[in-house]
């Protein structure tokens, strides 16, 4: 179990995941859509190299499903 803010048990499972995994989440979106736009993350160690190696196909797995998910309310050009 984590301890949240307030100090108290909170489950790992629950259904926000914790601050530092989010964290990186997010850095390796962005890193895994632009990596020549965000290599500084790598270089100044906010994102270690063996997740960033991973962050290109997941973003386009979430690029996917986004695109997926909208296409019906995309308007047509």
């Amino acid at each position: 179990m984590a301890k949240n803010a307030k100090g108290q048990q909170t489950p790992f499972w629950d259904q926000h995941s914790m601050g530092e995994q989010r964290f990186y989440s997010i850095i390796c979106s962005l890193y895994g859509d632009s990596p020549e736009k965000y290599a500084s993350v790598v270089t100044e160690g906010l994102l270690p190299k063996d997740r960033a190696a991973r962050c290109g196909p997941e973003w386009r797995k979430i690029e996917r499903s986004w695109t997926r998910l909208l296409a019906p309310f995309v308007k047509k050009k």
